[in-house]
């Protein structure tokens, strides 16, 4: 996840870390403690944080897209639709939002307003994914069962491995009667999901069709032992309890409301809504990232570097914490510990100029290779011809001795950003050095 200015977030959640301090020391260091929510409140609590936020931006549509998932979360289901249309409204053509609006219309049974906006959301996207499967079984619902059928079928056309998909339209086939279709989804059912037991149960009622007792013997065998499987895994899940829901849902919002102040560059207040993200959800990792981000844009390297150490502790798997961490060293001059986190970040992301780049200028800055830094900025030039990267190849010509080249690619820097001094001055002091 890159939150910039100019892009949304993705919240997701890690569930091994520890917090090096306590709540209470957390409240009394950044003094960003909100008032306690439960389940009582929860929904007052919502509201208010979003209205707060609506008063500040009356015409943008994510904060009725967000009141839209807070209420979700309250279970205010309908009130949520409202809110999502509201948002829609403003800015409309959304697939994500107009399949959230299906998806609630068929949780409360509104099946053919459910239709409606499954329709709608593959109209504008057609790969949507799930969208044509939750189409087909509201349509299960309302007993149009061919309809059914060819929305199973546009859904594997866009993503031939779903496995429920095959399950759901083996289910369509084997109630037409078209046994051999039908077994032949069931078994890529099995294959694409082989924990989950319905297919086996399916595949079962096929081959007794079939006249082979005995493979439908097996069948249901393995269908009631995976079965118990599944519900042992159930009965073994955590459960979440009401209270900690709660304070998890209003993490969620603090997270989605930082956002849309951060896009702003209104930098207090989403600094302010991630630190409270962090109250509600310890383990928080979307949070921490947003604020590692936030503060390494505003040039708090401190408070940046200590974001990243932890996010690597959470995750030392995550490349994009090794590139935000190897850019902040190398903008402290750790020139030996950015080049390894820089190093990590380019080859778990090959494709990343901005990793590139980053170890490009520390190879360059901590006189350490220099051969790799030019090809490292050949292959970034190669993808992304802008003052700034042409500028850091003439330096790698430079230090690799090709003067000409260094020149030539100064002239470059010039010529894309003639109003830039930096660039004047350096292009005028390598071709008087050539004279």
């Amino acid at each position: 996840m890159n939150l910039s200015r100019r892009h949304s977030y993705c919240a997701y959640f890690l569930t091994l870390w520890m917090m090096p301090f306590s709540l209470g020391g957390f409240q009394n260091a950044w003094g960003v403690a909100p008032e306690e929510v439960a389940p009582g409140n929860i929904k007052d609590y919502s509201a208010q944080r979003i209205g707060e936020a609506e008063k500040t931006f009356p015409n943008d549509p994510e904060i009725y897209f967000i009141k839209g998932y807070a209420l979700h979360r309250c279970m205010k289901y309908e009130e949520a639709i409202e809110a999502f249309k509201k948002g829609l409204a403003l800015k409309p053509n959304q697939p994500e939002i107009m399949q959230m609006i299906a998806f609630l219309y068929a949780y409360i049974a509104k099946y053919n307003e459910a239709v409606e906006w499954y329709k709608k959301t593959v109209e504008i996207d057609p790969a949507a994914e799930r969208a044509n499967e939750r189409l087909g079984l509201a349509l299960v619902k309302l007993n149009r069962m061919d309809e059914a059928a060819k929305a199973f079928e546009m859904e594997l056309r866009y993503h031939p491995e779903d496995a429920s998909s095959h399950f759901y339209l083996a289910e369509r086939y084997f109630e037409a009667g078209r046994i051999k279709e039908a077994s032949a989804h069931a078994e890529l059912a099995m294959k694409y999901d082989p924990i989950v037991p319905e297919p086996y149960y399916l595949m079962a009622k096929i081959l007794r069709k079939e006249g082979n007792a005995k493979g439908a013997e097996t069948a249901l065998k393995t269908f009631q032992e995976k079965k118990k499987e599944e519900e042992k895994i159930v009965a073994q899940a955590p459960k979440t309890d009401d209270q900690k829901q709660s304070k998890l849902s209003a993490a969620q919002l603090h997270i989605e409301l930082g956002a849309i102040y951060y896009r702003r560059k209104r930098d207090q207040e989403a600094e302010a809504h991630f630190l409270k993200t962090l109250y509600f959800d310890p383990k928080n990792e979307a949070a921490r990232y947003n604020l590692a981000t936030l503060y390494q844009e505003t040039r708090q390297s401190q408070k940046a570097e200590t974001f990243y150490r932890e996010l690597l502790a959470m995750n030392g798997k995550n490349p994009r914490y090794h590139l935000g961490l190897g850019l902040i060293l190398g903008a402290q001059k750790n020139w030996p510990e950015a080049r390894t986190q820089l190093e990590i970040a380019v080859e778990e992301m090959p494709d990343s100029l901005d990793a590139k780049k980053g170890l490009a200028k520390v190879y360059l800055s901590g006189d350490m290779d220099r051969e790799a830094s030019l090809q490292l900025m050949l292959e970034v030039v190669e993808k992304e011809k802008n003052a700034d990267n042409y500028s850091t190849l003439s330096w790698a010509y430079f230090v690799n001795g090709d003067r000409t080249k260094s020149l030539e690619c100064m002239a470059m820097a010039v010529q894309l950003e003639p109003n830039n001094p930096i660039h004047q001055r350096r292009y005028e002091q390598l071709k008087n050095s050539r004279n």
